[in-house]
């Protein structure tokens, strides 16, 4: 089989196991939407976004690093680092919020968040060796197994919400059914690791995971910070939307995210995985790598035009069809919003591109001003015009922007890595 078919054939056994994955809780959305509030929405909004914050460190980075060393024992190392981390973030996170709950929830601007704060810190670290264990299994190439963790993540979060939400259990629900998901995800790629490779865990010396962590030293301190920059636009956005327009403004904008996302989590996580893995074995065998990016640029441009025209011509009525009358605002929200999912449907997949190739620093200056922007919108929005809805038009536009720059740089920086190989 030749690499472009097996680079297909990753894509596509990835790509079926995450079209079940995110199927499941677009189908789940109407129900879910008629058993919960939209204040509901928002706490959860609120819950997953300051999670998310965290959980794109909860393993130090070093789990993107997994997938790049050639040799297996390294790469093993770097897996025990990076859940070792994840570790160590839950014995932070578990007093903190119990001790601090209340001066979290303040800042947050939504006390009832207060109750929900421990069960953060296991999210926390379920996703951080649900992240972990899914690298391994990438660099395995493991792909029915990572698809089918997709499924059972969704499954798991869909399925508790549904029940919690006939026993009117609030937004509690919602969050307990995230952290189970992504608990179930995390045991079944441990599970799989454990068989595939157990005997492994005797190589482990303290001294290489200490080497390791020196190695890709990068990895923690320039990536983690520009992880963290780029899950903070989503917190900062909610912070701003929970100051400015309330609990329901929370989960107008929380419902939005999470639909006109899903594609990007079908499609663009899947591409994202299998593509870094490409980009570094292709890199290692001495190919060029612009033609992959610009193929990838192509197909992901004509996958989205369609449904992005759609929501910009319907997307009002189409939510609130779907979803209750009472979510028209999300449907609005999301027309504005369109333009800028576009590009960020584009990027998204390839943005693992700067890690290949070294470019960290620049990138995590894009995302810099990425979130600038972003929230520079929002804030206008909400405090000189006083509406949300303007304010998400303005962001739209200058990420729009954004994301046409940051594509273009892409492009120059993979030419620019072929030219310095010789195999431009």
């Amino acid at each position: 089989m030749t690499a472009q078919r097996g680079f297909l054939r990753s894509i596509l056994t990835l790509l079926t196991g995450a079209t079940l994955a995110q199927a499941l809780p677009l189908l789940a959305a109407p129900a879910l939407t008629r058993l919960y509030s939209p204040a509901d929405f928002g706490l959860f909004a609120l819950f997953s976004g300051l999670m998310s914050n965290i959980a794109v460190m909860a393993g130090g980075r070093y789990e993107m690093a997994i997938v790049l060393p050639e040799d297996d024992d390294e790469a093993l190392h770097l897996l025990a680092l990076s859940l070792l981390i994840a570790f160590g973030w839950m014995l932070l996170l578990l007093p903190l919020s119990l001790v601090e709950e209340t001066t979290i929830a303040r800042v947050l601007g939504h006390p009832e968040v207060a109750h929900w704060l421990p069960v953060l810190a296991v999210t926390v670290f379920a996703v951080g060796c649900s992240q972990s264990l899914g690298c391994w299994a990438n660099r395995r190439r493991r792909d029915g197994v990572m698809a089918s963790s997709r499924f059972l993540q969704s499954g798991g979060t869909v399925g508790t919400q549904w029940l919690a939400g006939w026993t009117k259990f609030g937004a509690g629900g919602l969050i307990l059914g995230q952290l189970l998901g992504t608990l179930l995800a995390a045991v079944w790629l441990a599970v799989d690791a454990l068989r595939q490779g157990g005997h492994w865990l005797a190589r482990l010396r303290w001294q290489q995971i200490k080497a390791v962590a020196w190695r890709y030293r990068e990895f923690p301190t320039i990536n983690a910070m520009h992880a963290f920059v780029t899950a903070f636009q989503e917190t900062g956005a909610l912070w701003v939307l929970s100051h400015a327009g309330g609990a329901s403004a929370l989960g107008y904008y929380g419902l939005t995210i999470r639909v006109l996302k899903a594609p990007i989590g079908l499609v663009g996580g899947v591409v994202a995985q299998v593509l870094y893995q490409r980009i570094a074995t292709e890199r290692h065998a001495g190919q060029a790598i612009a033609p992959l990016v610009r193929q990838m640029v192509l197909m992901l441009g004509g996958l989205a035009v369609v449904p992005v025209v759609i929501l910009l011509l319907w997307g009002e009525p189409l939510f609130a069809l779907l979803f209750g009358a009472q979510w028209d605002a999300a449907g609005r929200y999301a027309q504005w919003l369109a333009p800028y999912m576009l590009l960020y449907f584009v990027a998204s997949p390839l943005s693992t591109l700067p890690l290949v190739l070294g470019r960290q620093r620049t990138a995590f200056a894009f995302a810099v001003v990425g979130i600038l922007a972003y929230l520079l919108g929002l804030l206008i929005g909400s405090t000189v015009w006083h509406n949300v809805e303007w304010g998400l038009g303005l962001t739209s536009a200058l990420m729009t922007t954004y994301f046409a720059v940051f594509l273009l740089w892409l492009w120059h920086i993979a030419r620019h890595d072929d030219r310095q190989r010789g195999v431009a």
